[in-house]
């Protein structure tokens, strides 16, 4: 019934939720006359009737001598859940924005790194998908090469236009080949600066850098996908590539 739903939401106890039905059923009487009601302990019935009079849920009314208890209205119900809806969204609203230093604290606090896997073409534009989400400058390590191999030209092009769209800047360091070469000629237009690795380096694994997160792409066989979310962890591959960067 739409009482009980209504009890529940507002956090009693299941014996607090049986106890205010039998007061709704019977109307004001005394709390013995509902402990009957409800086949509960008088003890338990007065305890627990003490604490929805504290709750505001169950209020007194004298008849004389006589004290009895009445349940609320359920106007008053409504109004109370209308309230505490309001509180949770306040909360909501302070954790949104706490959220990222919360998320940084814990990163600075040698919190567990999260890993998420991801793999195939799905896996992929996932990846690609929170990499765009990025709130600030992405650097990425990249073989172009192995690259064409797994991304398709419109793949490629369609994720370098949603970054401009963003206006989002992307530093590379890039595996010195016909591919990377033909990378850094395009950099003028799409918000990118391209420097090229020393000739003896090369490697198959993608790595973007951004906010507090690392994306690593594998591209041996299949596309396999690895986000890591770990200050530490990434701040210590952004040194490295601004340690590289430099003496290019």
């Amino acid at each position: 019934m739409i009482l009980d739903e209504t009890l529940k939401l507002l956090d009693l106890t299941e014996k607090e939720v049986r106890l205010m039905l039998a007061f709704y059923k019977v109307g004001a009487v005394k709390v013995g006359e509902a402990s009957r009601q409800t086949h509960m302990p008088r003890a338990t019935a007065y305890l627990l009737a003490g604490q929805l009079v504290e709750k505001g849920l169950l209020v007194q009314e004298l008849d004389g001598r006589k004290k009895r208890l009445v349940a609320v209205d359920p106007g008053t119900l409504l109004r109370m859940l209308a309230a505490k809806q309001r509180t949770l969204r306040r909360k909501e609203i302070e954790l949104e924005e706490k959220l990222p230093e919360l998320m940084e604290n814990l990163g600075v606090g040698g919190g567990i790194p999260r890993v998420r896997v991801y793999s195939g073409g799905t896996g992929l534009r996932a990846v690609m998908a929170d990499i765009l989400g990025a709130s600030g400058e992405i650097l990425l390590w990249t073989n172009q090469e192995i690259e064409t191999w797994f991304f398709t030209k419109k793949d490629h092009e369609d994720f370098v236009a949603e970054r401009v769209k963003k206006g989002m800047k992307i530093r590379v360091l890039a595996v010195d080949n016909k591919q990377g070469r033909e990378l850094k000629s395009l950099d003028k237009e799409v918000l990118r600066e391209t420097r090229m690795l020393p000739k003896d380096i090369t490697f198959s694994t993608e790595m973007y850098i951004y906010d507090g997160k690392m994306a690593m792409l594998d591209f041996n066989q299949d596309v396999i996908g690895v986000i890591v979310e770990s200050k530490p962890l990434v701040s210590s591959q952004r040194s490295i590539f601004e340690a590289l960067w430099k003496h290019l």
